[in-house]
């Protein structure tokens, strides 16, 4: 694997386009102080992946796009690429050139290509583990490296040390397996805790399907309890029914006979009417043939000497005819008697007509009453 080039474009210093090829041998970059040397090495820690800005001498990560000068205006993006030869396939992908990329926006996006087609950096950090490429490996070396080198501490010499013997990579991706199954067992936990959560809701639900199956057979049992007094309730109904209906068809026939009776009594009562009127009417014949013959006797009474005789006949029959008439009234005001005791009669049997009919009326509807509240239970 080698380096082959570099491309910078509105990366600090770099507003335009530039592209540095590093050919066979040893290539040096060389140039007064201000002029960029710095920015190259930086422009590689960065594409590599570097995150922190202050490891290539900024604030901001947005800061290495380049800002404008009194003659150029700002750009809106910065991008550098490197380009790998993998004639001896160190790096693990089926290409004979590499080239990874890095562009960050002034909105603060950024994203990373691998020829040319965005990736993650993971991506980019799992290819070059154990090549000695990457922001902290021992091919890119920056002011104050050297010193870490060879300075006493042991732990910062084994971190060049095992970059170099290809350790990092297993290393760093022990340090994620570690991390994820610290993840997973965060998530065991969790899960745990809400497993322990749903028992509990299962234990009561079981609870609570308990108290229903027993609501549903006590719900049930008086379902079944109020089936069976209702149909007690409906035969003690029928029972009372039936000497009722009796009762009902003895006072129908009782008011039907009363109702002949009634009748025949009418009838009765028609005829003395007719009887009484004829009397009425022979009394007033009578009447009126007492009138004449008194008209008679008056007529008569100048002659009365000569026929004496015949006036005393004419005076016994106008006495039979007051007796009779006499009779006659008697007989009227008889007739009167006997109609009046018929009127009593009528309303005494009307009386007991309604009062029977009441009673009647009362027991039906006590029936339907027991109907009705058997109804709503």
């Amino acid at each position: 694997m080698k380096l082959q080039r570099l491309e910078l474009f509105g990366f600090k210093s770099f507003a335009d386009r530039v592209a540095i090829e590093f050919n066979s041998g040893v290539t040096a970059i060389v140039g007064p102080n201000g002029c960029g040397k710095s920015n190259i090495s930086d422009a590689i820690r960065w594409v590599l992946g570097e995150q922190r800005p202050t490891l290539v001498r900024g604030a901001r990560m947005d800061e290495v796009i380049f800002g404008g000068s009194r003659d150029r205006k700002p750009i809106s993006l910065a991008e550098v690429s490197l380009h790998f030869a993998n004639e001896d396939g160190t790096l693990p992908v089926d290409y004979t050139e590499v080239a990874i990329a890095r562009r960050v926006f002034r909105d603060g996006e950024s994203e990373y290509l691998l020829n040319r087609n965005i990736c993650r950096l993971k991506d980019i950090q799992d290819l070059f583990f154990g090549t000695g490429v990457g922001t902290h490996a021992y091919s890119l070396i920056q002011q104050g490296m050297v010193d870490s080198i060879l300075s006493d501490h042991t732990e910062e010499r084994r971190t060049i040390f095992e970059e170099a013997a290809g350790v990092t990579r297993y290393k760093t991706r022990r340090n994620a397996t570690e991390r994820k199954l610290e993840a997973t067992s965060q998530d065991l936990r969790r899960v745990e805790d809400i497993v322990g959560e749903v028992e509990k809701t299962v234990t009561s639900l079981k609870r609570q399907v308990g108290k229903a199956r027993r609501f549903q057979e006590y719900l049930a049992e008086e379902t079944r309890l109020d089936a069976h007094l209702t149909t007690r309730e409906l035969s003690a109904l029928d029972e009372r029914v039936a000497p009722l209906s009796e009762e009902i068809r003895a006072l129908e026939e009782q008011e039907a006979e009363l109702t002949a009776r009634m009748a025949e009594r009418e009838s009765g009562l028609e005829a003395l009417e007719i009887g009484w009127i004829e009397a009425r009417e022979r009394e007033t014949a009578v009447r009126g043939e007492a009138d004449t013959l008194r008209q008679r006797i008056t007529r008569r009474e100048e002659v009365q000497l000569v026929i004496g005789e015949t006036l005393r006949n004419h005076s016994r029959r106008l006495e039979a005819l007051e007796a009779e008439a006499d009779g006659a009234r008697a007989r009227a005001d008889d007739l009167d008697e006997r109609r009046a005791n018929l009127s009593v009669d009528h309303r005494a049997a009307a009386g007991r007509v309604g009062q029977i009919v009441a009673r009647m009326s009362s027991d039906v509807e006590a029936a339907r009453e027991g109907d009705h509240h058997a109804d709503l239970k």
